[in-house]
């Protein structure tokens, strides 16, 4: 403890250090050592199927610093009696899995919903998650102007390398030290998750494809393989942020003026740093009358939400308050997305600023690894009780995303997963 405490104060006029901050010197002044190239979409992949409900292939070679991935989505002509709904880019994934060349875990999965939870949570403003979940796809309603029309999204897909994060950016990986490439799998909702109307719906998406935003070495020699492959007992760790999906059964509510009682469970024995989540109504997932269009990410406001673990209060903020404190986290900007939802019928919408819910448990807010391992409690096996007031009477649907510390460590070509 000595590096923290003194008997004396400190002098000002009798520095330990003297230092001039006016010019560039070695002290104020870095260069990277390796010259790195990036590129965005030379390595591009059209999916092998792209059919709703079906399940595509993505295989990723392990040749470049890999960063960020996205995929871009194109539908068919909107026909008479169609829409579509905002953010139909995520509505339309229902998982994506992914194996990092040969690993120690199977793949690993995050669902639809969890990824649109983490891209809104990992951006620093709501000008920033507005514009991801625009670009996520438009809304189109069910209107003359709008036959014709071709939808399109382009989304991002949040994995150990790819974030939304720009004032912490996450390294890349380097995917020269695997013997193995990266797969990634991507599995679709039916057209109901997305489409409204009466109008017939398309078996698919007339263009798939994903893009890569990669780096390359000018020299070689630079990437760690080399030195991995002639050193077997040698390993490169690459930290990053899992992301683990979990959605309990439907519940009804009765009376909203009523706390609602949830319970949170499956946690796996890692580091829980945060829990994100998102309350949908049923009817917004999938609409009882046909002409009616879906709003899978028409979350409600939740009030008087408390959140305890054996009976010890984690988070109790009354009325308004967790969106006061979930300000903590979003270092330039407010906490909420603009959405649109479409109203019965599918001929009119209303916009509404939308909020993903966070619970952080460390003392800085972490779904990208931010440089530094936030050390926190592990639950694995245990459960969490959740309760909270929604607006209305209804049957309701919980997606939650529970955010891990997790570790790759790099050795032989093979990858070892621990979650820490």
């Amino acid at each position: 403890m000595a590096e923290f405490v003194s008997e004396k104060r400190v002098l000002l006029s009798n520095p330990g250090t003297k230092r001039n901050d006016v010019y560039y010197t070695q002290l104020n002044t870095t260069v990277e050592q390796a010259e790195v190239t990036y590129n965005v979409g030379r390595f591009s992949q059209a999916l092998n199927s792209t059919n709703f409900g079906g399940q595509a292939l993505v295989v990723i070679p392990n040749s470049s610093l890999l960063s960020d991935m996205y995929l871009h989505l194109e539908l068919p002509p909107l026909l008479a009696n169609q829409a579509i709904c905002r953010g139909w880019g995520y509505g339309a994934i229902r998982s994506i899995s992914y194996l990092m060349g040969s690993a120690n875990v199977s793949q690993l999965q995050i669902s639809g919903q969890s990824m649109l939870q983490t891209i809104m949570q990992q951006c620093e403003n709501s000008e920033k998650r507005s514009e991801i979940f625009r670009l996520g796809g438009e809304v189109l309603l069910d209107k003359a102007e709008n036959v014709g029309k071709i939808p399109k999204a382009d989304i991002m897909i949040p994995l150990p390398w790819s974030t939304a994060c720009s004032l912490m950016d996450k390294k890349p990986f380097d995917s020269n030290v695997l013997m193995n490439p990266i797969t990634i799998q991507i599995t679709f909702n039916d057209a109901a998750s997305i489409y409204g109307g009466t109008g017939t719906r398309p078996n698919g998406f007339d263009r798939a494809e994903c893009v890569f935003k990669q780096g390359n070495f000018s020299n070689k020699a630079m990437s760690m393989r080399n030195i991995l492959m002639a050193k077997p007992d040698l390993m490169l760790a690459y930290p990053f942020i899992h992301h683990q999906s979990f959605s309990p059964a439907n519940f009804t509510v009765v009376d909203p003026l009523n706390p609602t009682n949830a319970v949170l469970q499956s946690f796996i024995n890692a580091d829980l740093l945060a829990i994100t989540l998102g309350i949908v109504e049923t009817g917004s997932l999938r609409p009882a009358l046909a002409a009616d269009s879906p709003s899978p990410f028409n979350y409600v406001d939740l009030t008087d939400v408390e959140l305890k673990f054996n009976g010890l209060v984690m988070n109790n903020t009354p009325g308004d308050l967790l969106k006061l404190v979930n300000l903590k986290g979003t270092p330039v900007g407010a906490n909420y997305f603009h959405n649109d939802i479409i109203s019965a019928g599918s001929t009119d919408s209303n916009p509404v600023d939308t909020y993903v819910y966070t619970f952080d448990f460390s003392r800085i807010r972490s779904l990208c690894f931010e440089g530094e391992y936030q050390n926190v409690r592990r639950i694995g096996n245990q459960v969490l009780e959740l309760n909270f007031k929604v607006p209305a009477a209804g049957t309701y649907t919980i997606f939650a995303t529970y955010h891990y510390n997790g570790v790759a460590e790099l050795a032989r070509g093979q990858t070892n997963i621990f979650f820490n």
